[in-house]
């Protein structure tokens, strides 16, 4: 960052940190809608915990981007609030914007970072902000507040005498149930929407109920945050954060946002037994590999209303580069559970890999429109830096920038990398497949008639009607 002030003596002025402005940059408002149009935003989870970290010794406040109309009005808030130090969450590409707005502030406030993206690249990351905070935050966050030398603060990347200083990584927080409950009451439910195959724009909440993940998907970056290990937290805790934002903020619904909510049984039927005495309904996320028939029952006599799996592709052969092998039997065995037990369900794949051809694409297709599933969700492969796959693209020369202009985008179109697919097939072809593909899904007599038998309002069928309008376009 052009201008930047050495980290060490800057921080030294500002060990006396009164105001905190805790930034999420905008991203997905601008990108992704529902069949109602409606926005798909989502409360900032990461930011509501450091803030409930904290709010008792400091004046904390979250300034969300994503419930903004512009960069503009984003930066007059944090402007007008006069921070001590503003804390940044990041993901690849949110970057740019990230950079944008604390452009607006070099000279000022303290700016510090962290998210996935700071985590992966920090030493790129060092050379634009004063701080860079590794891996989870809360803690470091605390200490960094409370004045403590910055060589002493684990988990950190800074710059100091133009060199970059990297404090050893600060281990992962084991007791996740000594964690505060996330400062809810600072946020507006109302300007939170989720799109139609979660939510479906009614108020919800956020739940977590583990940190870290068992697999190593070639293209995912939760073991890059959160660690490999499955860090838990216990049905008690998640029952009193349940009943505190039922009882506060009139709010029945939730999203369960594990990686795998379903892979230990044991724990699934605690907290379905949990969510039942509570009267709540919820949505999940799991893998088909990871589901049962009894899974299925349990779940919908417990409030279950929607499971998101990522199934990934219908080929063999991406399903092994993207470490992540499953039988379609067991693939098509869970979404006929739901079925049976009326969960609704989405169904998420992962098209573009290198070896990605009009056949595999075709593949892909069909087990979709074998699944039956309500809603399906097919996003083009982004290799995150610091993931498997970005490294296997990156040796193999396969990595090039992208640039896709994003309507009303705020200032800066999204830049995100995209890899060279060997068959040819280039990413505005793959962008074309991906319409053809939701096109043909969603456009079949047959999806019509499975969601009209399916329909339990007349906004389902607002819903559906809605869908057809959209992709007949």
């Amino acid at each position: 960052m052009s201008g930047k002030i050495e980290t060490q003596s800057r921080y030294s002025k500002e060990r006396n940190v009164k105001r905190v402005a805790l930034v999420n940059p905008p991203y997905s408002a601008y990108l992704y809608t529902n069949e109602k149009g409606v926005k798909s935003i989502l409360p900032p989870l990461n930011l509501l915990y450091l803030h409930a970290y904290i709010r008792d010794f400091s004046e904390a406040r979250i300034f969300d981007g994503e419930t903004y109309d512009s960069l503009e009005s984003l930066v007059k808030d944090i402007s007008d609030f006069n921070p001590d130090l503003i804390g940044y969450t990041s993901t690849t590409p949110t970057y740019p914007t990230v950079k944008r707005i604390a452009n607006s502030f070099l000279g000022g406030p303290l700016q510090i970072i962290g998210g996935v993206y700071a985590t992966v690249a920090d030493r790129e990351v060092a050379r634009d902000f004063d701080v860079v905070v590794r891996y989870e935050g809360e803690d470091t966050l605390k200490e960094l507040i409370e004045g403590k030398n910055l060589r002493e603060i684990q988990g950190l990347t800074f710059l100091e005498d133009g060199q970059i200083v990297i404090t050893p990584n600060r281990p992962f927080k084991e007791d996740l149930d000594s964690l505060p409950v996330p400062s809810w009451d600072i946020i507006d439910f109302d300007k939170y929407q989720s799109s139609a195959h979660r939510s479906g724009g009614k108020r919800f909440g956020i739940l977590f109920t583990t940190r870290g993940c068992y697999f190593s998907c070639k293209y995912c970056s939760t073991q890059l945050i959160n660690g490999p290990k499955i860090r838990r937290r216990s049905p008690e805790k998640v029952g009193e954060e349940i009943g505190l934002i039922k009882d506060e903020h009139g709010i029945s619904h939730f999203q369960v946002w594990d990686d795998t909510f379903t892979l230990e049984k044991k724990r699934l039927t605690e907290f379905c037994r949990v969510f039942k005495e509570r009267g709540i309904t919820f949505d999940c996320n799991t893998r088909p590999d990871c589901f049962t028939k009894e899974d299925a029952r349990l779940m919908k006599e417990s409030g279950c209303r929607n499971i998101f799996f990522g199934v990934e592709s219908g080929s063999d052969k991406i399903l092994d580069y993207l470490g992540r092998p499953m039988k379609r039997g067991i693939i098509e065995d869970s979404f006929r559970y739901c079925q049976q037990q009326r969960i609704r369900t989405t169904a998420s794949f992962i098209i573009g890999s290198p070896s990605e051809s009009e056949d595999t694409l075709k593949e892909t297709l069909e087990l979709a429109k074998r699944l039956k599933s309500d809603h399906v969700l097919f996003n083009v492969l982004t290799p995150h830096k610091g993931t498997e796959i970005y490294s296997l693209s990156i040796d193999g020369n396969l990595l090039k920038p992208y640039e896709v202009d994003i309507e009303n985008y705020p200032q800066e179109p999204v830049r995100v990398p995209m890899i060279e697919n060997i068959n040819g097939i280039n990413r505005d072809e793959i962008n074309a497949w991906k319409m053809r593909m939701y096109r043909d899904y969603y456009l079949r007599a047959s999806y019509i008639f499975q969601q009209l038998r399916r329909m339990g309002s007349l906004d389902d069928l607002s819903k559906l009607i809605k869908i057809m309008r959209t992709y007949s376009k």
